[in-house]
């Protein structure tokens, strides 16, 4: 997408100006996209479940905000995938 000016059309083409249609949601999903630290690129050469999970601890150790959340919601979901395996 272009540079859109706060006074010029909304590109969805609502007719309204972009400052009173999408610039606060596009402004807030920036401001999100920017907060995000964490590289979960990290988990795509992970070879078993153990392993990630000792790679997801780490990471949320380190983490804040959301990304802390995310990866605490993570661990909780594969828990019971390791203690299965532990058996």
């Amino acid at each position: 997408m272009s540079t859109i000016g706060r006074n010029d059309p909304c590109y969805c083409g609502s007719g309204k100006k972009y400052k009173k249609c999408h610039w606060e949601a596009d402004r807030r999903e920036e401001s999100q996209q920017r907060e995000s630290q964490v590289d979960f690129n990290v988990l795509e050469g992970v070879s078993d479940i153990h392993e990630l999970s000792e790679l997801l601890k780490n990471m949320s150790q380190t983490a804040t905000g959301a990304d802390k959340k995310k990866l605490e919601e993570l661990i909780a979901k594969i828990k019971p995938l390791t203690d299965f395996t532990n058996h």
